[in-house]
């Protein structure tokens, strides 16, 4: 009788040590599934928490404030412009740093997802593909062993179904080493394979060449610290004129001031280029866009009438198979044609000196 108190109680133990094991498996498979959800937004977040640059530029950024307190304190009784114009010259071009680093990261982490959406599609579609030439090679050797086709037929079918494998392979490789890219960026230790959260759909910007100009002046940090160095020559000027000082000296501080406004106009003339370039480079991506979406509604459409005769026995399966793989090449040119127009808006945004987060209520 007590044995069988032992045991049974033994056995107890041993039940409830399963199924606790069995809880914990099951808790840590949710959090495996759990973690493989990846959405842009959680990506851009990850990225401005981990990113080593940022940090860095974050810390100089704090540094230089810390300087311009203490420059700014010291300099309350001497009163002397120059200083004050030099410090806040070195906070400013600090916050520039600071803001180029974050917008560059941003556009990074946008750029790498959305490739990996295309990756995905791109997946699909060589599959699709890889399948398609299989079923072809099949059909062409039963039509061989049937002394309908020759063996140099079959040969070239074959060679086709090896590529088609070969970009499969390929396309999974190129996925696999992104994902690992997007790992790194954003510090995580992700599966093979991750589940993306799709974008709505683009929404085209109505913006003229004109005011894209006037904003990118408007915001140019750098051309707001040429000006301060225009000011800081003036100034340097004026004292050495004061200081009745030699004329080399004198000449030397005109040069300055002449370099400073030289300067100023060609960072101008830069920003003004480079502004007109992204402009038109968005403009042909949104031409791009409007191009791939109409061939993916056309090829949806003859995809869903293979379908319909597909299944009233018009169509053959493979038939279909070719209609469905031409449907998701349409679709991966699309996406990749969204990813170019959000870049492309994206690099617009950064050139005109506006904060890119804007973005994010549209992607998202």
């Amino acid at each position: 009788m007590l044995r069988f108190s032992i045991f049974r109680g033994m056995y107890k133990l041993f039940i409830l040590f399963v199924l606790l094991n069995l809880v914990l498996i099951i808790s840590s498979t949710a959090v495996r599934a759990e973690n493989k959800e990846l959405t842009l937004s959680k990506s851009i977040n990850l990225a401005l928490k981990n990113d080593l640059n940022l940090k860095l530029a974050k810390v100089n950024l704090d540094s230089s404030r810390i300087n311009y307190s203490k420059n700014k304190a010291s300099n309350l009784l001497a009163k002397s412009r120059y200083k004050r114009l030099n410090n806040e010259l070195k906070l400013a071009e600090a916050k520039e740093d600071y803001r180029q680093t974050k917008n560059e990261l941003i556009i990074s982490v946008v750029d790498n997802y959305l490739s990996l959406i295309e990756k995905e599609v791109d997946i699909k579609a060589k599959a699709k593909a890889a399948e398609y030439e299989r079923q072809e090679l099949k059909s062409i050797k039963i039509e061989v062993s049937r002394g309908e086709r020759g063996y140099v037929d079959f040969l070239e079918q074959q060679t086709e179904y090896n590529t088609a494998i070969f970009d499969l392979k390929q396309a999974k490789s190129e996925y696999y080493l992104l994902l690992k890219d997007i790992e790194l960026q954003l510090g995580l230790d992700l599966e093979d394979r991750v589940k993306l959260t799709g974008i709505n759909k683009p929404k085209l910007v109505e913006l003229t060449e004109k005011k894209a100009l006037k904003k990118a002046v408007r915001n140019s940090m750098t051309l707001n610290l040429r000006k301060e160095y225009i000011e800081l020559a003036e100034f340097a000027l004026q004292k050495t004129k004061v200081l009745d000082a030699p004329k080399l000296n004198l000449k030397e501080s005109k040069i300055n001031k002449e370099m400073a406004e030289l300067n100023y106009k060609k960072a101008a003339e830069n920003l003004k280029n480079r502004v007109k370039k992204k402009y038109h480079m968005l403009k042909q991506a949104i031409g791009i866009l409007d191009l791939r979406k109409q061939q993916l509604n056309q090829v949806k459409e003859n995809y869903d009438i293979v379908k319909k005769q597909q299944k009233a026995g018009l169509k053959t399966k493979n038939e279909l198979l070719l209609a469905e793989n031409n449907f998701l090449n349409a679709k991966y040119n699309y996406q990749a044609a969204v990813t170019n127009y959000y870049l492309k808006q994206l690099q617009l945004q950064k050139v005109m000196g506006l904060e890119i987060e804007v973005l994010f209520d549209e992607l998202l």
